[in-house]
C-alpha cells in the first residue's frame, strides 16, 4: 500500500491536531514531511514533536513534492498560497474555505486546478457545521445550536465583514 506524503500548513490549534493525529493514527498511509507556519519557532516546535521538519518558505514544501498540503491557516493565507501550490500540481485540502467564498479567487483555483492537474479537496464539515445541519433536517423537533471559538484574527478580511476588522481584544 502507498504512503502518501504531507505537509501542513499552519501551527496552531487545527494544524496542531491535525499534525498529531496523523502522526499518532494515521502514520501507516500517511507520512508528514513538515510543518509551516508563519511562527518559525511555532512550526519548529511542532515538527519536533511529531517528526518531520519546520518548512521556512512554502518553495520548500514544494521543493518536498508532497501529495497532499493541508492548509489550516487563514483565508487569507489560503489566498497567498493556494494558486501556486495547486500550479505546481500538489493537492489541496483548504479548511479556510471561506476564502473561497471571494469568486475571483474561486475562479483562479478551478482554472489552475484544471490546468496542473490537481485537486482542491474541500472538507464539507469545515463550512458551518453543514453536515449537522443536513443530518438535523431529517429528525423532527429538533433544536440545532453551532457554537465555534475562532480567533478574531483569523476573520479579519472575511468577506461578510466588508472591511470590517474585529477587536483582538477579549471580551
Amino acid at each position: 500500500m502507498r504512503r502518501f506524503k504531507l505537509a501542513i500548513i499552519g501551527s496552531g490549534s487545527l494544524g496542531s491536531i491535525i499534525a498529531r493525529v496523523v502522526a499518532k493514527d494515521l502514520n501507516e498511509d500517511f507520512e508528514i514531511l513538515g510543518i509551516f507556519s508563519g511562527k518559525l519557532e511555532n512550526a519548529i516546535k511542532l515538527s519536533n514533536e511529531i517528526g518531520g521538519k519546520a518548512y521556512k518558505t512554502l518553495d520548500e514544501i514544494i521543493d518536498d513534492k508532497p501529495d497532499y498540503i493541508i492548509e489550516a491557516a487563514s483565508p487569507d493565507v489560503l489566498k497567498e498560497i493556494g494558486i501556486k501550490i495547486l500550479a505546481n500540481g500538489i493537492d489541496l485540502i483548504p479548511l479556510s474555505v471561506g476564502a473561497l467564498a471571494d469568486k475571483e479567487f474561486y475562479h483562479k483555483v478551478q482554472t489552475i486546478a484544471r490546468k496542473y492537474k490537481s485537486r482542491l479537496y474541500i472538507p464539507s464539515g469545515a463550512v458551518g457545521g453543514f453536515d449537522v445541519l443536513r443530518a438535523s433536517m431529517a429528525m423532527e423537533h429538533v433544536d440545532v445550536a453551532i457554537t465555534t471559538e475562532k480567533s478574531p484574527k483569523s476573520l479579519n478580511g472575511a468577506p461578510f465583514l466588508n472591511g470590517r476588522k474585529l477587536s483582538e481584544e477579549d471580551v
